[in-house]
């Protein structure tokens, strides 16, 4: 049996069925109905609204012939239409109807002046799409009248109008009804599964406008069923819920739309949304208040209805282009487009084809539905399958970065660690045995390093990996091959010099991969000197195991260098404690002199400084040398140059401290000595502040000679502290400086204090300093050199609290008192 056979025979099927349902509420069926139904000619008048009987119309009225498959006539304020007919003897037919369709309208049907049967009398909607009047069985022909009023702009009926059997007209229905069925058991389906899914799935709205598009629509089409009148289905709310469902579908559809699409941010489907929702509810709320109900609103609909359907469809071709789905989609829904501006064009009785447009163009939408839900899921197991594909990539990519790293860790130089990467992207990539050589650019990972400085590594492999050489490049043209720290060739060129192939050959085929782990950032090229080239899928492979392993290779980089650093640290440790133990030795011991008291603190504010104080006491000339000095900077050059003024001024005290009668003169001469060696040595790269004093014990006389360093304070018991001024250059800036002595006489009980910068300069967390005004202060009522000192750092401590100090600070005290005893006072 053919396909259109069986096609056939289960229409015939199902069509009996139907039947038999029909039979069931008490329809009548004759198969042995001897006349097929025949057409009724009318003929129509307008009357005013105040007529309700055929009497009433008056003589004479002029009656007009009215063709139903073509007229459509337009309502008129305050009249009725007026339709009449002659039938002849229908006792031919069992149970005889006439057959109007849609027809909605309120009527009554009169025959010879008596009133047989109304439709829509006190109904806020009268629409029906089929209407079957019965007719009542007489011997001789009669005349009928149909009084209709519609607040439609056309009124009457709309295609044909016959005179049959019940029955015929029945089977006529159903078997017309069978696709709009069809159609509203798919959108009631659909409507379920999407408010079922919507139930399951409450963040994902696309079930839930799906749905409610569905059942919107299903409603509409049972609303326009003819046969459901066969079942006693109301068609007062039929109709009343088919509209309200046909003007709810916008409403449902741009959020479908809206969602399936993910277009969130639109202004113009948001107001297309915001103006279906408004309009629903108003034709809602007035179909209350108006004569037909929702009818009156239809009209407006369509207006709306394109719009809103339009721009979606205009949206979806201009937009969406490469969407996956929006050909399914447009398809679909551009042949439901058409199907509904075919059924408005039937609302205006352009044509009067009763073929159901609308609702085949509903069914390829929702076809189109099915096909996108079926790309869905589709692309869905193809996303399913290629993430199992990539999810066993990078289980086996992890596992070779593990191995790749756990070598890199064991790694204890830079030839093992970048021979284990080297391997490692040759296995990636399949080309062991192939002629290949690789460059490495990576930064360096010190975090000493102030200045961006680049490692770059070149790997040469001739086809054979007991052939394969290792080279780091650098800019000083040096090179050792396979060394423990791998040092150096000028580039590339050089190094597949060594190579076992021809060495003047271009590469076939270049392959770069970015290398990156935060902070740091370089590259590794592959060529390959081989037949055959890399392709997009060699890139896309390495890059991904390149930047898996990427931090561990850093991570090993970074050790390395740590190493390196490391050593040199301890190298750089060792000098400083070198440093700091010779800079402790050149401090002087504590003074123990009759007549004198002698006093001293020296803090660093690094691990080495560049302060110094010493005295010398010349038992000859009975004569104390003082010398305290400030070295710019408190680094290790500091230390260094601290040492070599000590050391000048150690020499002259032991070979030409007594070589001068007058004691200014020999303070002047160990000063410009000094200024002459460390000018000799430093070179203008270090400067140096320093006071030179000579105190002669017998007398208190004082002579100073200040070589850029701040002026030391005067104290005496009975007059005010006072600052003793002198002047001169900074020791290295003019071997040839000249070096003036100032004189001053101290009284018995006088103390000098002397100190560096570092004293009033460094600070506390806040930025508080101290004054000149509290460190006199807190030297004040104090008369011996210890009691001084003791006082001055109390005092600045206060100043500076738990702070480190930016500089070096260095205080010295000296009260002369030549009719006490000295104590012993250790710095």
């Amino acid at each position: 049996m053919s396909n259109s056979g069986s096609i056939a025979l289960c229409k015939i099927s199902l069509v009996k069925i139907m039947m038999s349902i029909a039979v069931l509420f008490g329809v009548s069926h004759s198969a042995d109905a001897s006349e097929p139904p025949i057409p009724i000619l009318f003929v129509y008048t307008f009357q005013d609204a105040s007529v309700s009987l055929p009497q009433q119309i008056p003589n004479g009225t002029n009656w007009q012939p009215l063709d139903s498959t073509k007229t459509g006539l337009k309502r008129i304020d305050g009249k009725a239409l007026w339709i009449k007919t002659t039938i002849s003897a229908a006792q031919s037919f069992r149970d005889p109807v006439i057959k109007f369709f849609r027809l909605q309208e309120k009527f009554t049907f009169f025959v010879d002046g008596q009133k047989i049967s109304s439709f829509g009398d006190g109904l806020k909607y009268a629409g029906l799409p089929v209407h079957l009047i019965k007719v009542p069985t007489l011997n001789a022909e009669f005349t009928g009248y149909f009084r209709i009023e519609s607040s439609l702009p056309l009124i009457g009926p709309r295609g044909g109008v016959f005179l049959g059997s019940r029955s015929e007209f029945v089977e006529e229905l159903i078997i017309g009804d069978l696709t709009d069925l069809f159609i509203v058991s798919i959108l009631a389906l659909i409507g379920l599964v999407g408010f079922c899914l919507f139930v399951a799935y409450p963040q994902v709205r696309t079930y839930l406008f799906l749905g409610g598009f569905a059942v919107a629509s299903g409603l509409y089409f049972v609303g326009r069923l003819p046969s459901k009148i066969i079942f006693g289905i109301d068609p007062v709310w039929s109709g009343y819920f088919g509209l309200c469902g046909l003007y709810a579908t916008p409403v449902f559809f741009i959020g479908f739309f809206r969602e399936i699409f993910s277009i969130q941010d639109s202004k113009l489907f948001k107001k297309l949304g915001i103006s279906s929702i408004v309009f629903f509810a108003t034709a809602l709320i007035l179909s209350f208040f108006t004569p037909s109900g929702p009818l009156d609103f239809l009209l407006i609909f369509y207006v709306i209805a394109s719009l809103v359907y339009l721009a979606p469809l205009t949206y979806a071709l201009t937009k969406l282009k490469t969407h996956p789905y929006v050909k399914t989609f447009y398809t679909g829904f551009g042949l439901m487009f058409l199907a509904g501006l075919w059924e408005i064009a039937r609302e205006f009785r352009l044509f009067q084809a009763n073929i159901p447009i609308i609702t085949w163009g509903f069914f390829c939408f929702v076809l189109s539905l099915v096909v996108m839900q079926g790309q869905f899921f589709a692309s869905l197991f193809q996303l399913s399958k290629e993430n199992e594909r990539l999810a066993e990539e990078a289980r086996l990519r992890l596992e070779r970065v593990l191995v790749c790293t756990r070598e890199l860790s064991q790694s204890r130089n830079y030839k093992d660690l970048i021979r284990v990467v080297a391997e490692a992207l040759l296995t990636e990539l399949r080309i062991s045995d192939q002629e290949v050589s690789i460059d490495f650019l990576m930064p360096s990972t010190s975090s000493e390093q102030t200045t961006e400085n680049v490692h770059q590594f070149t790997y040469v492999l001739s086809g054979d990996k007991s052939t394969s050489f290792l080279y780091e490049v650098s800019d000083n043209g040096e090179s050792t091959q396979e060394n423990d720290r791998i040092t150096s060739l000028p580039g590339i060129n050089n190094a597949l010099a060594h190579r076992h192939f021809k060495q003047d050959s271009n590469p076939s085929s270049v392959l770069t991969i970015p290398l990156y782990s935060e902070p740091y950032a370089g590259a590794v090229i592959i060529r390959k000197y081989s037949d055959g080239s890399f392709e997009s899928a060699d890139f896309s492979l390495l890059s991904r195991f390149v930047n898996s392993m990427s931090a561990s290779l850093f991570i090993a980089l970074k050790n390395l260098e740590y190493v390196d650093e490391v050593k040199v640290k301890v190298a750089m440790e060792s000098e400083l404690d070198a440093a700091v133990s010779l800079q402790a030795a050149l401090l002087p011991e504590p003074l123990v002199l009759p007549g004198l008291q002698y006093s001293a603190y020296c803090k660093s504010a690094g691990k080495t400084g560049g302060d110094w104080h010493g005295y010398y006491h010349c038992e000859k000339m009975n004569r104390l040398f003082l010398t305290i000095g400030d070295v710019t900077g408190h680094d290790f050059a500091a230390s260094i140059m601290t040492g070599l003024a000590a050391g000048a001024v150690k020499a002259w005290e032991e070979h030409d401290s007594t070589e001068f009668d007058d004691a200014a003169r020999a303070v002047e001469d160990l000063a410009q000595l000094v200024n002459k060696v460390f000018c000799a040595s430093n070179r203008g790269l270090k400067y140096m502040s320093m006071s030179f004093a000579c105190v002669e014990l017998s007398n208190g006389r004082l002579h100073i000679v200040n070589a850029g360093h701040p002026n030391p304070f005067h104290f005496s018991p009975i007059l005010p502290a006072k600052t003793l001024h002198a002047a001169g250059h900074l020791l290295g800036h003019d071997a040839l400086s000249n070096f003036q002595a100032e004189t001053y006489q101290l009284a018995m009980g006088d103390s000098l204090f002397f100190y560096t910068d570092g004293l009033f300069e460094n600070h506390n967390n806040v930025g508080k300093c101290l004054s000149r005004r509290h460190f006199i202060k807190s030297v004040s009522g104090k008369n011996l050199a210890h009691d001084m000192l003791r006082a001055v750092l109390e005092c600045a401590q206060d100043a500076w609290g738990d702070t480190p100090p930016d500089d070096d600070v260095t205080l010295v005290a000296v009260t002369w008192c030549p009719e006490e005893a000295t104590r012993k006072n250790v710095a």
